[in-house]
């Protein structure tokens, strides 16, 4: 199995769209913008909840305050809550149309709750309004990688490199990307320079670099920079997960599923680490386990393709060759990029003998492959 493809997309968000405080004498003489100050502080400290009192305070003093309805959309970003942002965040845009940033922000939403179009309008008019807007190419780059464009991705996250070649972030994602791509060495090349530019405390880098030793067959390295990431962050559920899919690809699945454990029992909507746990109880033939982790993935998230595909896999396996269709069918419309799902749709229609779509699917799988790894 892949890692999800459909890595958690809030990664790294408030470090990508860090905001700064206001002057500390301006919180002296505004008490708005002192609680609004707070916000932010316990934004970037995951307090999502926390952060959303401090805004909700501030906008109660000062109605028109616009900053503080984007911030505090940005907190429900934080808690995945993509309607609300994007409401809290519109009237922001109300209130100062002129600001790149709001378009940004909500354009980030927009996408995280699947309305990609119009994502990608916000954050055109972001940048008209502000070319040197970094941020656009940045959330344009994930949106990119959410919908499966991994060479569009590679190339909007290259211009934010252009714009700022010692930032850290756009190093570590565009190396998460080229992993996607399979291509371990420039992925290694961008884990490495992002653990330099941040003093070898860029845990994301350590994790991504983690994955590129164990698929390259570097064991004790990977364990060792995964071990290093959890050091730096230790309550992150993506260096768990991300283990737990390594340990997985070694087979160890009862050392992926105590990994998975951890991940799940740190998140709000976990579905990654479920559509991984759920694959490593199918694995071990606990098929009920397994399936009820996956159906809790879809539920949390119905346009997780990952979590179709891999459910219509052990369908496949399991010779449920109906509920395999119809899953599969599923995860190809949310990714007609994933070739694997080609590939376990067109073995579905072979053994139902269905031989001519079988054939189409082994040949789109083919194509899709060919294109995802160049």
């Amino acid at each position: 199995m892949e890692m999800a493809r459909s890595a958690l997309f809030g990664f790294l968000v408030f470090a990508l769209t860090s905001v700064a405080t206001f002057a500390t004498d301006a919180g002296k003489q505004n008490p708005q913008v002192n609680l609004y100050n707070k916000g932010v502080e316990e934004a970037a400290r995951d307090n999502y909840s926390k952060a959303i009192l401090f805004f909700t305070m501030a906008i109660e003093i000062e109605p028109q305050f616009a900053p503080a309805y984007v911030e505090r959309g940005r907190a429900y970003i934080g808690l995945k809550d993509y309607p609300r942002a994007v409401s809290e965040i519109s009237k922001g845009i109300k209130l100062n149309p002129k600001s790149a940033y709001a378009y940004v922000q909500r354009g980030l939403a927009l996408s995280l709750q699947g309305q990609i179009d119009p994502a990608f309008k916000d954050l055109a008019q972001a940048e008209k309004l502000d070319a040197k807007e970094i941020r656009v190419f940045l959330v344009r780059a994930i949106i990119f990688d959410r919908i499966g464009d991994t060479d569009q991705a590679i190339r909007s996250i290259s211009e934010a490199i252009k714009m700022d070649p010692i930032m850290v972030y756009p190093y570590v994602k565009r190396g998460g990307f080229y992993i996607k791509k399979r291509a371990w060495q420039k992925a290694l090349q961008d884990s490495n320079k992002a653990i330099e530019l941040n003093n070898g405390r860029a845990t994301w880098a350590y994790k991504n670099r983690a994955v590129v030793y164990g698929e390259i067959g570097e064991w004790e390295k990977s364990l060792k920079d995964f071990e290093t990431a959890q050091k730096f962050y230790p309550l992150n559920a993506e260096v768990f997960w991300a283990r737990g899919w390594m340990f997985a690809r070694k087979g160890n699945h009862n050392k992926a599923i105590a990994d998975y454990n951890i991940a799940i029992s740190l998140e709000k909507k976990p579905t990654t680490a479920l559509v991984g746990r759920g694959s490593s109880y199918c694995e071990l033939g606990d098929f009920k386990k397994g399936f009820a982790d996956l159906q809790r993935a879809i539920k949390l998230d119905p346009m997780l393709g990952d979590a179709y595909f891999t459910r219509g896999y052990y369908y496949c396996r399991r010779n449920l060759l109906d509920k395999a269709l119809t899953d599969l069918n599923r995860a190809i419309s949310l990714d007609p990029t994933n070739e694997n799902a080609f590939f376990v749709r067109g073995m579905v229609f072979f053994q139902k003998s269905m031989f001519s779509r079988a054939f189409q699917d082994f040949g789109a799988g083919i194509r899709a492959f060919q294109k995802n790894y160049p």
